[in-house]
C-alpha cells in the first residue's frame, strides 16, 4: 500500500499537502516543495518534482512520503520564506 496517489505528480501532491495546511497559492507551495526534496538530498530534485510515483525507485518513495509528512507537520523552518 502506498500514500501516493498515482494519478498526480510528486510535486502536485506535496504542494497540495501545504496548500491545505498553509492556505498559500499552489505556485508558492510547488517552490516550498522544491526547497523541502533539496532538504533531504533528493537527487534531481526538480525532476522529481514532476515525475508520478509508479516512475520513482522504492527508495525514493519513501523519501517523498516523509517529504509529505514533514510539509504537513511544517516544523523545519528551512522551506518557509
Amino acid at each position: 500500500m502506498t500514500a501516493l496517489d498515482p494519478v498526480y505528480t510528486i510535486g502536485d501532491q506535496i504542494a497540495e499537502t501545504m496548500v491545505r495546511h498553509e492556505g498559500c497559492s499552489h505556485k508558492v507551495e510547488i517552490e516550498r516543495a522544491l526547497k523541502l526534496l533539496q532538504l533531504v538530498k533528493v537527487p534531481s530534485a526538480e525532476r522529481r518534482l514532476k515525475a508520478y510515483p509508479h516512475e520513482l525507485s522504492g527508495g525514493l518513495r519513501q523519501l517523498m512520503n516523509s517529504s509529505n509528512e514533514m510539509a504537513a507537520a511544517r516544523k523545519n523552518e528551512a522551506i518557509r520564506d
